[in-house]
């Protein structure tokens, strides 16, 4: 069975923006791993998110401990969409598949429901690919002209 390698997670801003991810690589490599945080330190958010890359949107919801945490709520309009990735490593202990979702939320919908875009993506890879989870380029910083 594959096992997860690393979860890398680009441009959150959730909470009301109170709380935000820039680019949070978390490296498994393929072994158990335990996520230790303090309560409120986002353990069901990094569930909660994980599980949205496989599945159906109606399961993307959760309710935990008597309150609706909706799967839309992570995702605010700054005009930048967000990106959810996980490399898998396969059981031949070689290859490598990075499935992904990059998520928008379109300014000035009226619709809850429709404000929300994903794209879905997913590759296959080994060690040394130019578009590998650590390399894959989804941010673009561009210089600012002088005048």
């Amino acid at each position: 069975m594959s096992k997860i390698n690393a979860i890398r997670i680009i441009n959150l801003h959730y909470n009301h923006d109170l709380n935000q991810i820039d680019d949070l690589m978390i490296e498994a490599n393929g072994e158990n791993t335990l996520i230790n945080l303090t309560n409120g330190g986002g353990k069901s958010t990094l569930i909660q998110l994980i599980t949205a890359l496989f599945v159906h949107k109606r399961y993307r919801n959760v309710n935990q401990g008597g309150k609706d945490r909706p799967f839309g709520d992570f995702f605010t309009v700054n005009h930048r969409p967000s990106f959810l990735m996980v490399e898998w490593l396969r059981d031949d202990g070689v290859s490598k598949v990075m499935t992904g979702s990059m998520v928008y939320r379109m300014p000035g919908s009226i619709n809850e429901g429709e404000s929300l875009k994903m794209w879905n993506f997913i590759g296959e890879y080994r060690d040394g690919a130019e578009y590998d989870i650590r390399h894959i380029p989804v941010i673009e910083t561009k210089k600012q002209r002088q005048p």
